[in-house]
């Protein structure tokens, strides 16, 4: 099992940190990301991250659920479970 926790938003280049996971992780193993989430809306996600970087100068990009989905999908993932606070409903 590999976990990232509340690491995402600092990556410059997530995709090369989930191909690292993918490398690294067996046939049967697990990928548990844990990071917070910004809105769907883009609008919104924007000024999200525009208040982000005003707090954590270093946080790279806050993404929405759909964006992470999408990331480990494209990594060679199969997102089969997936939890939030929000009930996969719009920030």
């Amino acid at each position: 099992m590999v976990t990232c926790k509340l690491a995402f938003h600092y990556f410059p280049h997530p995709q090369m940190a989930l191909q690292e996971m993918r490398r690294i992780t067996t046939r049967t193993g697990r990928v548990v990301p844990i990071d917070r989430v910004s809105a769907e809306d883009e609008t919104k996600r924007v000024y999200q991250n525009q208040i982000e970087a005003l707090c954590t100068p270093a946080n790279t990009c806050v993404y929405s659920a759909s964006q992470l989905v999408a990331a480990l999908e494209t990594a060679g993932f199969v997102v089969d479970e997936r939890a939030d606070d929000a009930e996969h409903t719009e920030a």
